[in-house]
């Protein structure tokens, strides 16, 4: 009699299974379904410019006009890095003797990250890379190296 009670209570499990089986495939039919269904975005932009389809060719006359009308690109002004703390929750910098922190702006340069290869500023709109002094200088050093090297060989 305890045999043929675990057998029912087995297969209860498996029908449990089974019908739990169907109803998650029947849930995610159902999902499938109703994504097709789903009205999907369209955009006309009617008589406006399509931001993704070619631009139209121009002359080359126009093209020089084009360039001469851009406005110049800045330089970035002269700066000195003395120093660099990065890592940690305050990185810091001292360029031209000041000590500054991620945000900070100097000579109209903000300061956009600090890390141990260099400073990365945001000028006129765009992003420069300063390199750490101590790797310039690490590289000078293999620069010459490798340069006395090349002449012992010849």
């Amino acid at each position: 009699m305890q045999s043929t009670t675990r057998e029912i209570k087995i297969l209860v499990l498996i029908f449990v299974v089974i019908f739990a089986s169907q109803g998650a495939c029947a849930a995610s039919k159902e999902a499938a379904l109703k994504a097709l269904l789903r009205p999907s975005p369209e955009y006309d932009a009617g008589k406006e410019k399509d931001p993704f389809g070619d631009a139209p060719e121009q002359s080359k006359e126009s093209q020089g006009q084009d360039a001469q009308a851009a406005t110049p690109t800045l330089l970035l002004p002269s700066m000195n890095i003395q120093g660099l703390i990065w890592g940690g929750r305050f990185p810091q910098a001292i360029i031209n003797g000041k000590v500054l922190r991620i945000g900070d702006v100097i000579e109209g340069a903000q300061i956009i990250e600090i890390k141990k290869e260099g400073i990365v500023l945001s000028y006129d709109n765009r992003n420069y890379t300063l390199r750490s002094p101590a790797i310039i200088k690490l590289e000078n050093m293999q620069n010459k190296s490798q340069g006395g090297q090349d002449e012992k060989r010849h």
